[in-house]
Order: C-alpha cells, then structure tokens, then sequence
C-alpha cells in the first residue's frame, strides 16, 4: 500500500495517493508498527501528500516517530522530511547521501545515478539553497 501510494505521489495523484497511503498508516498504527522504518516514511509522505492537497496533516505524529528515530537511512526521506518541514538541514543530508552512493559508483553509472529523478531533484534543490 504504501509503494503504491508513493507511485501515485510521484505522478502528483495525490487523490490517490492519499488514499493507499492512509490505509497503510492506519495498518502500521493498527499493528503498533514501531520504530522508523515503514512508519516514519509512511507518516512523513502522507503528511506531504496532504500538505499538496492544502488539508491539515496536524493528526500524523511523524514528529514523534521522528525524534524516536535514531538514523534516517534514505535519502527521500530526508528530502520529503525538507519539502515538509522546509528545514535545510534534511535536504543536506540528502544531498550528502546522494552524493556518497555516487561517489562509490563507476563514472557512467554516476551520471546516470544523478539524472533519475529523485537523486536529480535533490541536487537541483540543494543548489538554489546552499
């Protein structure tokens, strides 16, 4: 639910991507889900996708999950916790995770890893705000 839900927050449904990613909150709550794993990205893009759509997301505690967590490990959470918060720091560590996986990468395989979209989003937004 919540990959489909992300698919559809990628095309800018977010009719659609409300409603898989809702359900898969209400799972992860349902099953005392704990942790930052599939919660933490979960709660972080449903409060995105309801902040694209101009409805409160004050009922999602991601905060609290957030300050539970001790390490973000993906980069698009770091970048969806930026375009929620507007809190730089998130899409610093972004850009640095980003830049680390490339770094490790051949040449060619780089700038192919840096023009996907995400990782191309990421670079493009980290330079209008460095």
């Amino acid at each position: 639910l919540s990959g489909l839900g992300w698919l559809y927050f990628q095309k800018k449904d977010y009719k659609n991507a409300l409603k898989y990613l809702q359900e898969a909150y209400d799972i992860c709550k349902e099953i005392n889900l704990q942790g930052w794993g599939e919660l933490l990205g979960v709660s972080v893009l449903l409060a995105l996708t309801k902040k694209q759509l101009e409805m409160p997301y004050d009922d999602i505690d991601f905060m609290t999950i957030l300050n539970q967590s001790e390490l973000i490990i993906y980069h698009i959470d770091n970048y969806n916790l930026y375009q929620l918060l507007e809190d730089t720091s998130y899409l610093k560590t972004a850009y640095n995770q980003i830049q680390e996986k490339a770094d490790n990468l051949e040449p060619d395989v780089k700038a192919k890893f840096l023009s996907y979209p995400i990782p191309k989003s990421i670079g493009e937004e980290w330079e209008k705000v460095k």
